[in-house]
């Protein structure tokens, strides 16, 4: 089937989690399908390679670099007032700029290679294509309720200005992201409470979940890692705001309990662009070290024995647990971490929805390491049955030719 993949990132592995769903789908299924991608530079932070790795199995790739015109040169104030007055999410505004050339691409390509299906990556992608999708059949490729994320975050800002800010683009989000679910589109989700989320403000919209995988054969170990089980490690994209809060709600809410029992505990945080904010709580914090971007996570698990998930807010589901379960990692998340996945508490990891529970939990891991061993292999196990992307990637197929057949 001829596809043309339209996304906000560059597919990559490794990556942020929806550049490494979208490369890692788009792998598995480009020996039965023609594959075309038109993304840009903007977002995701795509590591070197990425590029020639993603044209050794697609038929053709184009990556847009965003104009640096005056929009994109504006103060603060001046983009603020511009937002203000848009009516448009933060996230929607942020893309504009590419909206002429995309239009471009994307109408020659259609012309062109007329693809079967059109999968758009993100409900924000949208408005940058909408106005050439014309007849052919589109596929939403749904990674986050990007209005739940917004919803969660809102409620743990301290600042009352970022609160209002943060109400005004959530009202945004919630009626734009409703609009688009109102589309004649088949939409692809990560989980079934992501589906019931999208049902929620769309009940007639035909929805298919496609959970996240995990590369079984990449993210494998021995049975016995040998990590030290004072070191815990936090992996993720951290300019991503759920991903910094975690950090800082577990350093300063959690972390202080834990090195009371266990002073020499420390906390890895493992992933690409780090906000000075997490930076600079590094450097005062001797329980805390940030290490940015890494060209491979997997010794980290084997350094660390334990894996933390403290989120808050988020949605979709996290490719870090699979990535961790795969490892045979022991891993403690709170229940907004674990969302969508087909876990269970005490089998395959530890579930915690408070400071103290949390704190225990990890001291439980920390001094038990039978119960380490034995959520490991249970993850393990899990994720090679359920979760591989050779087992997932089907159900995008599934989705792509239902879409093409009107279903």
């Amino acid at each position: 089937m001829r596809t043309l993949i339209v996304t906000p990132y560059l597919p990559s592995f490794p990556g942020s989690g929806s550049c490494i769903r979208t490369y890692c789908l788009a792998r598995e299924l480009a020996g039965q399908h023609e594959l075309r991608v038109l993304a840009t530079s903007r977002l995701g932070g795509a590591p070197p390679g990425a590029l020639t790795d993603l044209e050794s199995f697609c038929q053709e790739v184009r990556v847009l670099e965003p104009p640096a015109g005056p929009s994109l040169r504006r103060g603060r104030v001046a983009r603020l007032a511009s937002w203000v007055w848009s009516g448009v999410p933060l996230e929607v505004l942020a893309l504009e700029p590419l909206r002429r050339e995309f239009v471009r691409t994307a109408r020659a390509w259609l012309d062109e290679f007329r693809p079967e299906v059109l999968e758009i990556n993100e409900t924000l992608t949208l408005p940058l294509v909408e106005e050439v999708v014309r007849q052919t059949p589109v596929v939403m490729a749904v990674h986050n309720l990007v209005w739940r994320v917004a919803q969660r975050m809102v409620q743990h800002e301290a600042s009352w200005k970022t609160r209002l800010k943060g109400r005004l683009n959530l009202a945004r989000l919630r009626a734009f992201e409703r609009e688009v679910y109102r589309r004649p589109y088949r939409f692809v989700t990560c989980s079934e409470a992501d589906r019931q989320g999208l049902l929620e403000l769309a009940p007639q919209a035909r929805v298919s979940v496609v959970p996240n995988g995990v590369d079984t054969d990449y993210f494998s170990s021995s049975a016995d890692l040998g990590g030290d089980s004072e070191r815990l490690l936090f992996t993720g994209k951290m300019e991503y705001a759920p991903n910094a809060d975690a950090v800082e709600f577990f350093t300063a809410e959690i972390m202080p309990a834990i090195r009371k029992l266990c002073p020499a505990a420390h906390l890895e945080v493992v992933g690409m662009a780090p906000p000075v904010t997490l930076l600079d709580l590094a450097a005062s914090n001797p329980s805390l070290t940030v290490h940015g971007e890494v060209p491979d996570v997997r010794p980290w698990y084997e350094r660390c024995a334990i894996s933390v998930v403290p989120l808050r807010a988020g949605s979709g589901t996290r490719l870090k647990i699979l990535e961790a379960l795969s490892m045979r990692h022991a891993v403690v998340s709170t229940g907004i971490g674990a969302e969508g996945l087909d876990v269970v508490d005490g089998e395959h990891l530890l579930l915690a929805d408070n400071p103290r529970d949390f704190a225990e939990k990890v001291l439980a891991l920390m001094h038990d390491e039978d119960l380490r061993r034995r959520l490991g292999e249970n993850g393990r196990r899990l994720v090679r049955e359920h979760y591989d992307w050779r087992k997932v990637a089907p159900l995008l197929a599934q989705a792509w030719e239902e879409a093409a057949r009107g279903i």
